[in-house]
């Protein structure tokens, strides 16, 4: 049986890395990804982050 919620943790954890992989790639800080998004800062600082 699946466990979901290791699931939906290492979905997160991918998801967090590639926002992060690509944030820095385009040398923006989270704040101006939230802007660019529409959303706050403190829901792109919830994705886990990629190694800082």
């Amino acid at each position: 049986m699946v466990d979901k919620h290791k699931e939906s943790v290492r979905l997160a954890m991918r998801l967090g890395a590639r926002i992060t992989e690509r944030r820095k790639h385009l040398d923006w800080t989270q704040d101006q990804l939230a802007e660019r998004v529409g959303v706050d800062a403190e829901t792109i600082s919830r994705y886990p982050p990629a190694s800082e």
